[in-house]
């Protein structure tokens, strides 16, 4: 497997995690902004782990997201097709994912509901900034790589938002530490933005997977 690879599912995983700890329980519709691979890995993730019974998809393309959403329902993902626009497929959604390479205010406050939850990867700007300052908890992976990457990035050089808005980390939140999400009316930001550990961590697990199953190639070490 390549490390390209290992790194698409590591960050499909991720994504999914986050979505499954802290999405609402009656969550059915989710707004997918992006439809590149990382899209794709995330999208099969999401529904294999947190599926959602509504997926509406936009990008810059409208071929690009058509023939994302064609082959996303031929591998049965139900209920999956392209929105007209970024507000289209936010409307009524109960999560937004962004997985995108934008510099861009996608992402406006008015379109996150009370209750949703606002998954935010890019290493650029994807949402207004009231969007993630009006939230009731934001949740990251780590504060050094959200100082410097993605839309904490730039609310931190505003002096918008610091470590001390950080309610908690995503690990905290996925294994039970922190209680996460709390009710039904929260509205949650999330920033996975990806750590080298994890990439570390499922290498050493597909590794164990293979060495059970006696799957691979040997190779002698120098």
């Amino acid at each position: 497997m390549s490390c390209d690879r290992l790194s698409e599912l590591r960050y499909g995983v991720m994504v999914a995690l986050t979505i499954q700890s802290l999405r609402k329980s009656s969550s059915k519709k989710l707004a997918l902004i992006g439809a590149g691979n990382l899209a794709r890995v995330a999208m099969q993730a999401i529904q294999a782990i947190s599926p959602f019974s509504s997926v509406r998809v936009a990008s810059r393309s409208k071929n690009t997201r058509k023939n994302f959403c064609d082959e996303m329902a031929a591998n049965d993902i139900p209920d999956i097709k392209p929105a007209a626009s970024i507000e289209s497929a936010c409307h009524d959604a109960d999560v937004i994912l962004t997985i995108t390479n934008a510099e861009a205010q996608l992402i406006k406050s008015i379109w996150c509901n009370p209750g949703s939850l606002l998954v935010t990867t890019g290493g650029r700007q994807e949402c207004e900034p009231e969007a993630i300052l009006s939230a009731d908890k934001v949740f990251i992976d780590d504060w050094d790589q959200c100082a410097v990457l993605g839309d904490l990035a730039t609310l931190y050089i505003q002096d918008k938002f610091g470590p001390e808005n950080v309610t908690a980390t995503l690990a905290a939140a996925v294994t039970g530490r922190h209680p996460g999400r709390e009710n039904d009316n929260e509205r949650i930001v999330a920033v996975p933005q990806g750590l080298t550990s994890l990439d570390v961590a499922l290498a050493y697990s597909i590794f164990q997977v293979a060495i059970k199953e006696n799957l691979g190639t040997h190779v002698k070490w120098p």
